[in-house]
């Protein structure tokens, strides 16, 4: 993994863009370069894999046992039971999809909480289970900082914020939005230190993850000239729909040179396409159109 701060990913962006990048206000390229990274979470996303010790009973509270799980990012992959111990040269067990379910929710302390339920298992505290999960690829304070002087800026610290190209504001949720930086310092009402956010990915799709962005911003371009009407009496915007379509283009190529790196949508022209599959879907119902598993009452067959 490689820390890599915004500002880095914003000079390679702009680079791609060329006199294009002063056609969108910076903190909407930044947006567009925060959905290129939240994109990249889907379809490469981080693996994690976590050693929960039994109680001694069927149900575990997901948010609790699995440390870097984040609710609505996140999903369980398979579950190794017993844990192997590698320095043993164990062999790993994993359990069936049948025999867990992450999606159990359930009240415990007055809040409504995601739990792990084993239906056939009860991991007693002599015994270790593995969990492996995927998680997003965060956006933290980094080391970059600025010193900001403005009057009344009502910032808190460590609120996530981001520059309009006027003020400072506050982006309100997250670092997941609208933040470039973090409010790290809050000296007085009238000056406080910004520190620009950075994200850990792997080194080597970085300029991926760049040609995405560049898509993105392309298509909001394209997006933009396209909603502007031909005038007949303003020689400015005869050439609006001629952008709308040149952004439209270079979207689609840097989109495709992102796709093509990660491998997805690859095929071959020996490729058939399949009408059907089977499936057993008592055993793996799909994610995420749905997650629980089909029931036969009495009767039905």
């Amino acid at each position: 993994m490689t820390v890599i701060s915004l500002s880095t990913f914003r000079a390679q962006v702009d680079g791609l863009l060329s006199a294009s990048n002063a056609e969108l206000a910076q903190h909407i390229r930044d947006i567009q370069i925060k959905a290129a990274i939240h994109r990249y979470n889907g379809d490469n996303p981080l693996l994690q894999a976590d050693d929960v010790t039994g109680d001694g009973g069927n149900y575990y509270v997901i948010p609790t046992v699995l440390s870097s799980w984040v609710e609505g990012a996140s999903r369980i992959l398979d579950i190794g039971y017993p844990a192997a111990v590698v320095a043993s040269d164990d062999t790993p067990q994993y359990l069936g999809r049948e025999d867990w379910q992450d999606d159990f929710w359930a009240y415990g302390s007055g809040t409504l909480t995601r739990h792990l339920y084993f239906p056939s298992h009860a991991p007693a505290a002599t015994e270790t289970f593995r969990v492996s999960y995927n998680v997003p690829y965060g956006w933290t304070a980094g080391t970059i900082t600025v010193t900001v002087k403005q009057a009344t800026h009502g910032l808190s610290l460590n609120d996530p914020i981001y520059y309009d190209g006027t003020y400072w504001r506050s982006a309100e949720t997250s670092y997941n939005n609208l933040a470039t930086h973090s409010a790290t310092t809050i000296t007085d009402a009238n000056n406080f230190t910004a520190t620009e956010l950075r994200v850990d990915i792997p080194q080597q799709d970085f300029f991926a993850i760049c040609y995405l962005a560049a898509g993105l911003i392309c298509q909001a371009l394209a997006t933009k000239y396209s909603r502007t009407s031909d005038s007949t009496l303003s020689l400015d915007s005869v050439n609006h729909t001629p952008r709308a379509a040149e952004f439209a283009a270079r979207a689609r190529e840097y989109l495709a040179l992102y796709n093509e790196h990660l491998g997805i949508g690859a095929e071959s022209e020996d490729d058939i396409m399949a009408f059907g599959a089977f499936g057993d879907w008592d055993a793996e119902p799909t994610w995420p159109a749905g997650r629980r598993y089909l029931f036969h009452g009495p009767g039905v067959r």
